[in-house]
């Protein structure tokens, strides 16, 4: 508001933060905290990470997207940073807004290093091609991604797999629909139903 200070602004957002102290407050009590946090603040970011999971539970994919997004900025650590990103992008992708998602994880470059993390990134940057860009080049990524976790995370890769194969399929790629099909199957585990269905 004009005339108000930053400094003001932030005293305001600390004091309503600290009134707020019922727990059915705790959203917006996060979010006058995160409002109040002149610079980094992993308790902060730790706070608004748990009011995403509790957006997400009531499907409140947008909302949640925003708070991982702050809870992003106010993190100290680029791990943490980045992970929070990946997931305000799966968020904004549920929440049917793509090319948010998308720039959300350009911004996960440089952040994440944790090999599952860079397979989340993978697999959703390769989703959005399938849906929303070029079959062709979700069938590359996706079929690539899958590569790189395969001996680490065996259900990650082969549900990449799937995607690349139906990105072969809209591509009209009959090989490679065969090809995807051969390398899920023989990542299967004996115990896992439910993806022996989606490969088979």
């Amino acid at each position: 508001a004009p005339g108000y200070s930053q400094a003001d602004r932030e005293t305001v957002h600390r004091v309503l933060a600290e009134v707020l102290h019922r727990e059915q407050d705790a959203d917006r009590r996060a979010w006058h905290r995160a409002a109040a946090a002149p610079g980094e603040d992993d308790d902060v970011a730790q706070e608004l990470e748990l009011t995403a999971e509790r957006a997400r539970q009531r499907s409140g994919f947008a909302a949640a997207a925003r708070a991982l997004e702050r809870a992003a900025e106010l993190s100290s650590d680029d791990e943490a940073r980045g992970r929070r990103l990946v997931r305000a992008a799966e968020d904004a992708w549920l929440a049917g807004r793509p090319e948010r998602a998308s720039a959300l994880i350009a911004r996960t470059t440089r952040l994440v290093t944790d090999p599952l993390v860079r397979a989340d990134v993978v697999h959703l940057r390769g989703t959005i091609e399938l849906r929303c860009g070029v079959p062709a080049d979700a069938l590359v990524t996706l079929s690539g991604g899958a590569a790189e976790i395969a001996a680490m995370a065996p259900a990650k890769a082969t549900e990449m797999l799937i995607e690349a194969g139906q990105s072969a399929s809209y591509a009209g790629d009959a090989a490679q629909i065969v090809e995807m099909g051969r390398r899920a199957k023989s990542l299967l585990r004996a115990d896992d139903a439910d993806q022996r269905f989606s490969v088979d």
